[in-house]
Formats: C-alpha cells, sequence, structure tokens
C-alpha cells in the first residue's frame, strides 16, 4: 500500500506553536555550509538529504515562525481518525530547506556513522486509538521538544517531521510541519503570514448541487455543496453557516440539520455539505458563512446568492468532464488473485441494485467500500458520490473456509445521486494476507490488489428517496 492509500485511511492534524526560551540577545548566527569527505555539513551537523511525504495538508500553525532565540517549541496532536491505533511520539526530525532541497539535521561519529538527530525522548510510542473524535482545545496533547541541540537556529525555512506508524497494517506514514526562523525584530517572510485580520477578498465560493450530473440545484436536492477557495496564506475556521430564502425584499432563515464545517487549509479548496431539513422550495436564496482567522477574532461572512429551480423543468442530466478527474486505476490490470461476478450488469428503474460475488483462492481483506467510474470517450473517470459514508467494517474471503467467496448488495444510485445512461463499472481494493503473522497473532498485510466489474445504466437514474 503506497503512502496516498495510507493517507486516506488515516488523518492526523497537529499544531506547533513557537515558545519563546531565549538566549543571550545578540546577531543572528549565519548558517555555515560546507563539504568534507564527501559530507555535506550545516554548522558543524551532518546533513542527509530526505524526502518526507506526508499529511502536511492537514497542518495548521497558527504560529510558525520563530526567532534565533528560540529553542522550543511546542507540539499539539489534535485528533486522529481511521480504523487503526496510530503509534507516534518516538521518532521526530527537523529538516533545513536549502536550494530547494530537505536535508535531515544529523550528527557523525567514528562508530555509528552519520545517523539524524532524534529529538524524541520517549522509548514507547503514544497512541492515537481509533475512531478518536477532535479534542477541544483545553485538551490538547501538548509536549514541548527541545532544539537546543542545534545551539541558534540561524534564518531560514525548516520542518518537523513526525514518524507515524500504523499497527494494523504495520506501515509507517509521516506527518510535516513548516516553520519559519527570523532574526529578531524581522519582518515573518510573506507566506509564512497564518495569523492577522480576515479579509473578505480571502474567500471566494460558490454552491451548486452535490449531483455532479446536474450542475444546477433543484427542488429535489436534499443537501447542497460549498466549494470554497482561501486565497490567502492563513487559515480559516469556518463556525457557522447561515441559510437564507429571499422573500419580496427580506432574506428569511431556512433551517437545515447539519454542515460539516471546519479548517479550511490556506492556498488551498475545499467541498463542504450542508444537509437540509428537506428540499428547498424552487425560488431565491443565499447561503452566508461566519469565518474567522484561526487563533484571533477576527471574522467576516462571505455570502453566495443562487436559484433553486423546479426538478421537472432542468435539462436531462449528463456527466461535464471538466468537473472530474481521471480514475487513477485506468485500464490497469484485474487482480489476478480475487474474481469478481455481477448478479446483473444492467442498471434501470425497476432494478438499482448490483449484486456481486468476491471470490480468491488465498486470504483477503476489505471493508464496505467501494468506487465508480464511468466512461466518457475512451476515458474512465471516477464519479463523486453524493453519499459517500460507508460503515468501517472488515470482510474476510479464507479459502479454507465455508467464507471462500462473499456476496454482497450495493446501490450504486443512492451513492452517486444522479447517473445518466452510460456505461460504468464498479472498483473493489483488497488487502492480499501474508501466510505470516505478527508476533501478537494479527494479520500482515503484503499488497493492495483491486477488481472491476462493467456494468450499464440503461437509463438516466436519480435517487429521490
Amino acid at each position: 500500500m503506497n503512502r496516498k492509500n495510507i493517507s486516506a485511511l488515516v488523518a492526523v492534524v497537529f499544531l506547533m506553536l513557537s515558545a519563546a526560551c531565549g538566549t543571550t540577545p545578540g546577531d543572528a548566527p549565519e548558517a555555515i555550509v560546507a563539504r568534507s569527505d564527501g559530507v555535506l555539513t550545516w554548522n558543524g551537523f551532518a546533513l542527509i538529504r530526505e524526502d518526507y511525504y506526508g499529511r502536511s495538508e492537514d497542518v495548521f500553525l497558527p504560529e510558525n515562525v520563530l526567532t534565533t532565540e528560540d529553542q522550543t517549541l511546542t507540539v499539539f496532536f489534535l485528533s486522529g481518525f481511521g480504523s487503526d491505533n496510530l503509534e507516534y511520539g518516538v521518532v521526530e526530525v527537523v529538516q533545513v530547506n536549502l536550494d530547494g532541497n530537505w536535508y535531515t539535521l544529523a550528527s557523525s561519529s567514528e562508530d555509528s556513522g552519520i545517523q539524524s538527530i532524534n529529538l524524541s525522548q520517549r522509548e514507547y510510542p503514544l497512541i492515537l486509538p481509533p475512531f478518536s473524535m477532535p479534542i477541544e482545545e483545553a485538551e490538547k496533547t501538548e509536549r514541548t521538544v527541545d532544539l537546543s541541540t542545534f545551539g541558534q537556529l540561524p534564518p531560514g525555512r525548516y520542518r518537523f517531521v513526525e514518524t507515524l506508524f500504523l499497527e494494523r497494517l504495520q506501515l509507517e506514514m509521516h506527518a510535516l510541519a513548516y516553520f519559519w526562523v527570523v532574526a529578531p525584530g524581522e519582518d515573518r517572510p510573506p507566506e509564512s503570514v497564518t495569523g492577522g485580520t480576515a479579509r473578505p477578498e480571502d474567500i471566494v465560493f460558490f454552491v451548486d448541487s452535490l449531483y455532479e450530473a446536474r450542475r444546477v440545484i433543484t427542488d429535489a436536492d436534499t443537501m447542497l455543496a460549498m466549494n470554497i477557495e482561501n486565497l490567502s496564506g492563513r487559515q480559516y475556521i469556518e463556525s457557522n453557516a447561515f441559510l437564507e430564502m429571499k422573500q419580496g425584499r427580506q432574506w428569511v432563515e431556512v433551517a437545515y440539520r447539519h454542515a460539516n464545517l471546519g479548517l479550511l487549509q490556506s492556498w488551498m479548496k475545499n467541498r463542504d455539505v450542508l444537509f437540509l431539513e428537506e428540499p428547498l422550495a424552487a425560488g431565491d436564496y443565499r447561503l452566508r458563512l461566519a469565518m474567522s482567522v484561526f487563533g484571533t477574532q477576527s471574522e467576516i461572512e462571505p455570502e453566495y446568492e443562487f436559484t433553486v429551480y423546479r426538478n421537472n423543468e432542468v435539462p436531462e442530466p449528463e456527466w461535464e468532464v471538466s468537473r472530474l478527474r481521471v480514475s487513477p486505476y485506468g485500464t490497469a490490470p484485474q487482480s489476478a488473485g480475487v474474481t469478481i461476478a455481477l448478479g446483473s450488469s444492467i442498471l434501470n428503474k425497476e432494478k438499482m441494485e448490483l449484486e456481486f460475488v468476491l471470490a480468491a483462492g488465498d486470504n483477503y481483506s476489505y471493508g464496505e467500500q467501494y468506487g465508480i467510474d464511468v466512461m466518457l470517450d475512451g476515458v474512465w473517470y471516477c464519479v463523486p458520490f453524493a453519499h459517500g459514508a460507508f460503515t468501517s467494517i472488515s470482510y474476510f474471503i479464507d479459502p479454507d473456509t465455508e467464507i471462500s467467496n462473499r456476496s454482497h448488495i450495493i446501490y450504486p444510485v443512492f451513492a452517486v445521486g444522479i447517473m445518466p445512461a452510460g456505461h460504468y463499472r464498479l472498483t473493489k481494493e483488497l488487502d492480499l494476507e501474508s501466510p505470516e503473522t505478527t508476533e501478537w497473532g494479527g494479520p500482515i498485510y503484503i499488497a493492495k490488489e483491486t477488481v472491476f466489474a462493467e456494468f450499464t445504466v440503461e437509463e438516466t437514474l436519480e435517487w429521490l428517496g
């Protein structure tokens, strides 16, 4: 399993704040880079060029600038999501950026050679359990990271790297937090600005139907999609959403059940969902968002006006290629170890469910998750789901027992919302288990395989339940 797949299982968020632990004030130190005996050194420390790929998009930094006098970082782990215990807190390193490359600060000796400097003082990991909910501000898991090993850090760009370990999958991943060091009294780099005053021009958003095949909102929709882009270098928090209908010259508030609001990363696009109490009547509406810059009281309320149309008056839905992404599977071959068979390869208004059977000659595990691709002009595209939640449960195929195959029924039209007539395929990922087990008897997963089952939608189908 690659790190992209790992990050889909677990999302880890941690903050890093600068903490003053001053040394004797003075001129900012200059970085001294040299090469000796083939080893690149930086202020006397060996450098190891290493590229880490992790969840940097899940890190928000209300204050990410240190001065050359600071010698500590305060690190917060806020939450862990997924179906696996997550171990952390054992391996933590700092990297410096030189000419666009990342180098881990290391030490060298005749006995051990060159080794990265591990800032962690722990021998045993801390644990984030599966399905843990976000922790309130007052309950953040706080600890201090000592940077005094490096003396005074010269001005420059750095990043803190935390090594994470997924117990069940026996795999590592990394979380990255970027920070800058400046001389006392110097201005912070423009790209480091994460706090300050909220500005209306920072936020651009629009509202549309969650169903990609129909790019207008109708009186049959039960959810709205909010496509928001943060054009600033700041982290914004969406704290509330106000849905209003225009009646004459006044705006009257409309109730809704829930909106999955939260952190809006800098320079990032975000798609939130607003769940309605009931479909909206045809008419004119607006959505207002209450937003603030993280860590401040500065707030704005960007708004967007839109129209709800009568469902029976909109054009026939069709896929718009510009709004879809190419399937990551492309024309990848079918798994050699698993077979999939459909009970019927036709969907229509009389039959909206797909029944499929998985069979294999080795031990596999998999969840309820699946994907749908659509073929357009000879290319497979991912079909976005309007109802994309799955129960977190594991199924197993064991050829040595009676569960050598599994039968399942799914409802693609419910998941997608609207499916125009066309050629589709079901995609399903499975994990191949090793004959060996971990020392405590758990499975070891050695490969991820994918199966495909093609089917046809005879007429445009819409889920109105």
